[in-house]
């Protein structure tokens, strides 16, 4: 049962993340109604698609779908294919890529110089035509970059593609004595507001 719960969640997670890839955004009760009946598959719904309008019309009688949810459904079937990649661009062209953002949700002051973070993360399609930034981390000893005690540089990259090469050229580095160097990619998440009454500073002094 465990191994099946597991495969399920990673047909899922393919599913969302074509999804994702083909710019489509689907209704939570979409979600539930294709999960439930086992159609939340691009494959899947390629091969219902082939069989004909009868077996869409089938389908989408047995879903019960409401107007908003039919239309992304029609929207879903029409990029499906018969490999389950997609007819969009960006899937088929193999350039568009998938990454993990952070999002704050909410951020509390416990007015006491601590803060609690309710967070999570999500997959999006990455903006390949924004400032997109690789930080290159150096130090002497691999611990330093472990627990940040290193140095850093952001690295500029704007539009990439997977598995190109690029070349960084004259980074500084300020530490003649680093032989230490990884690249760290950068994620940043929404910017939350919040003023803190009270702050360790206060109750030292």
């Amino acid at each position: 049962k465990k191994n099946s719960t597991s495969t399920l969640r990673s047909i899922m997670s393919a599913f969302e993340n074509w999804l994702i890839q083909n710019d489509i955004n689907i209704p939570p009760s979409l979600k539930k109604k294709l999960e439930e009946n086992y159609v939340a598959s691009a494959k899947v719904l390629a091969k219902i698609k082939k069989k004909g309008d009868n077996a869409v019309k089938e389908v989408m009688d047995k879903l019960k779908l409401d107007l908003i949810e039919e239309t992304v459904f029609e929207v879903i079937l029409s990029t499906a294919d018969e490999e389950g990649n997609g007819t969009g661009t960006g899937a088929a062209s193999g350039s568009q890529i998938t990454t993990i953002v952070p999002e704050i949700v909410s951020i509390t002051d416990n007015k006491n110089g601590s803060v609690n973070i309710e967070w999570k993360l999500s997959a999006q399609r990455l903006n390949n035509n924004a400032d997109n930034q690789l930080q290159l981390e150096w130090a002497e000893e691999e611990k330093e970059l472990d627990y940040d005690y290193g140095h850093c540089k952001n690295i500029d990259i704007g539009k990439i593609d997977l598995n190109s090469k690029y070349t960084t050229k004259n980074v500084v580095i300020d530490n003649i004595n680093a032989n230490i160097f990884r690249l760290k990619w950068r994620n940043f998440s929404n910017i939350k507001e919040l003023k803190i009454e009270t702050d360790l500073f206060d109750q030292n002094h």
